[in-house]
């Protein structure tokens, strides 16, 4: 009799193993196994720059913070969608490539990422003040190791992971990144606004609508889940209690029909 209870509620086990394995954790968020060259130490990391320089560079990141740091406040967007936000500090572009002697005739300067991503900035524009590659926002270190913050620009300029700057004397097929500005937020008056008297107390107008402005010195995007995947996990749930019970309720029957046997 023991036996049976147990090989039943073995079974039970099982059925609830195999529904995990299947479905996946449940009540948290999804494991990624995603991983990226961002993981790896940055003891090993390298920035190498060279092409038309006479001094080619091939720095680590202990380097480069020995380096003038300059701090930048500024917000990541991806077309309109605020990615991060905050005081970005690093090293300024233009200080690199100085340290790194240009040719008398350069045009563009090309960055590569550690996954092969790659983007282009004229020459007038990566020597601008504000235009560093970071490794810090807002005093915590990235996790993508090295940014270049470039401000007013979309998204995907702002390239991570950067392992490698080539310098060139061709002019690049480079993106106007003054194609791309982050949504304007309208501000309300401090002084009200006098009332034309000569306006018809009948003449419709629109009101305008101003947007909440966002918070300031929020570096971090919370993530929402859609409600059909909290959904699903609740269904799965209860499909876990709902075998469990069935295998209780089996051992039980089974018991009870030995003590009538007897």
């Amino acid at each position: 009799m023991r036996k049976r209870f147990l090989k039943t509620s073995l079974l039970a086990i099982t059925l609830e193993l195999v529904l995990f394995s299947f479905l996946g954790p449940v009540g948290g968020a999804e494991v990624s196994d995603t991983t990226n060259d961002a993981a790896a130490p940055k003891s090993e990391w390298r920035l190498l720059v060279d092409g038309a320089v006479y001094q080619p560079l091939n720095l680590t990141l202990s380097e480069l913070a020995t380096m003038p740091t300059t701090t930048v406040n500024a917000d990541l967007y991806c077309y309109s969608s605020l990615v991060s936000a905050g005081n970005w500090v690093g090293v300024r572009l233009g200080l690199i490539l100085e340290e790194a002697e240009l040719h008398n005739v350069t045009n563009s300067v090309t960055f590569i990422a550690s996954d092969g991503y790659a983007t282009s900035l004229d020459m007038r524009t990566a020597m601008r003040k504000d235009v560093i590659l970071a490794y810090e926002l807002n005093n915590q270190p990235l996790l993508e190791v090295l940014r270049l913050v470039l401000p007013l620009a979309n998204g995907d300029q702002w390239i991570a992971m950067i392992t490698h700057i080539n310098i060139s004397t061709v002019p690049a097929s480079i993106p106007d990144i003054n194609a791309f500005r982050p949504p304007k937020f309208p501000q309300p008056s401090a002084t009200p606004q006098p009332i034309d008297p000569s306006q018809p107390n009948n003449q419709s107008s629109t009101p305008q609508v101003i947007p909440p402005s966002p918070q300031s010195g929020n570096s971090s995007i919370q993530q929402e889940f859609p409600s059909s995947n909290l959904q699903m996990k609740y269904d799965y749930v209860m499909l876990t209690v709902m075998v469990m019970v069935i295998a209780v309720a089996a051992a039980y029957l089974i018991l009870k029909r030995k003590k009538i046997k007897r």
